[in-house]
């Protein structure tokens, strides 16, 4: 009967001391497992700020950028909306065969001006292509930058630096140089020549087209700046959102 009840208290003792290494072990692996959770974690902020610090120095760089487009995209509308003014005053002159005088001689010298060309800044958009525009995190904001570069300012390259349907410069030079001669002050146009150009009727229809050019251009610069300035306000709210 002793040893019976020895028995019994030796297995009570077993499994006493199995139940408390088991216990222990689990809780060992549990403090693996979160000691491994937090490492993640904090290898995760550490990602996420690197990320961030990356996000605010292109969103940066974008900012400066499109400020600076600012500038030359304001140069050139102010430019051709100067020239479209005159366009229309010109070619209701010479439709109209109205008289010459010293303004539509002045204007037609102005309608044949050289063509303007355009360098925009893109290093910093063309950065955060090559890691991916996913590093701006505000989906509004890179829909926006988007859009700006490659239609805006796509649209505007293509039309003044490559499109030869818009190189108003050569398309009127051909027709109205030579109607055009120099006298002390500059370039002038005699009477006998001025009744010859108002009569020409590919002469006026090609100015006509060449004013449809500028007055679309105009069109596109402004909504193009417009952009631009909205573009810089949305980044500014974000940068400061993103260093709070």
């Amino acid at each position: 009967m002793i040893k019976f009840f020895r028995k019994i208290r030796y297995d009570l003792m077993k499994q006493n001391k199995t139940s408390k290494y088991f216990k222990y072990a689990v809780g060992e692996i549990i403090l693996v497992v979160i000691g491994i959770l937090i490492a993640l974690q904090i290898n995760n902020w550490n990602e996420e700020k690197k990320q961030r610090l990356v996000e605010i120095d292109i969103l940066k760089g974008i900012r400066a950028d499109v400020l600076l487009d600012t500038i030359d995209l304001n140069y050139n509308y102010n430019i051709y909306k100067f020239h479209h003014k005159a366009d229309s005053t010109l070619i209701k002159h010479l439709l109209s065969k109205k008289k010459k005088n010293d303004t539509i001689v002045s204007n037609l010298e102005l309608g044949v001006a050289l063509d303007l060309i355009l360098n925009l800044h893109t290093s910093y958009f063309e950065e955060a292509k090559n890691k991916g525009l996913s590093i701006i995190s505000n989906k509004t904001l890179r829909n926006d930058i988007s859009r700006l570069y490659e239609f805006n300012y796509e649209s505007i390259k293509l039309l003044e630096n490559a499109t030869p349907s818009y190189d108003t410069y050569k398309s009127l030079m051909s027709i109205f140089q030579p109607y055009f001669g120099l006298d002390s002050i500059g370039a002038t146009i005699s009477d006998a020549n001025y009744k010859k150009l108002i009569g020409n009727g590919t002469a006026l229809y090609t100015y006509r087209e060449a004013m449809y050019s500028r007055e679309f251009l105009v069109d596109l610069y402004k909504r193009t700046i417009a952009q631009s300035l909205t573009v810089v306000d949305s980044i500014e709210g974000e940068l400061t959102r993103l260093k709070d």
